[in-house]
C-alpha cells in the first residue's frame, strides 16, 4: 500500500506543483550515481556489521519519493533524499524487540546518533 500511496503522491505532486517537481526531479537525477553507490557503500557497511553482530536482518535502502522529499524540505528546510529500513528475514515472522534494538545499535556504533532524534 505505502508503494502505491508513494505513487500517488508523486504522481499528484507532478500536476499540483510541477514546477517545484521537475526542479527536484532534475536535482535528484544529476545526484543520481552519488547516490546509487552512496547505498551500495552504506548497505554494504550496514550489512557486514549487522552479520559480524550475528543479527538476522534484511537492509532494504531507496531514493525517497519526490513529494515525500520536497515535504521534508518544505517541513526541515532542510534535504535529505535517502532512507535505510532495517527488516525482519521473513515478512510474516515479527523480528523480536531486542533484535530491532541490537540493530539499531549497531547503526549508532558505525555514525553517531543525532540528538532528539530517531
Amino acid at each position: 500500500m505505502s508503494v502505491i500511496k508513494g505513487e500517488l503522491e508523486d504522481l499528484s505532486f507532478r500536476h499540483l506543483e510541477p514546477d517545484a517537481y521537475f526542479s527536484l526531479q532534475k536535482q535528484l537525477s544529476d545526484k543520481a550515481p552519488f547516490h546509487q553507490r552512496f547505498l551500495e557503500d552504506v548497505q554494504n557497511t550496514i550489512r557486514t556489521k549487522l552479520v559480524e553482530n550475528g543479527i538476522p536482518a534484511e537492509l532494504e535502502a531507496r531514493v525517497k519519493g519526490l513529494y515525500s522529499l520536497h515535504r521534508k524540505i518544505v517541513r526541515q528546510a532542510r534535504q535529505a533524499s535517502i532512507r535505510f529500513t532495517i527488516c525482519s528475514p521473513s515478512a510474516w515472522s515479527p523480528i523480536p524487540t531486542a533484535t530491532v534494538y541490537a540493530a539499531l545499535g549497531v547503526v549508532h556504533h558505525i555514525w553517531r546518533p543525532v540528538p532528539g532524534r530517531f
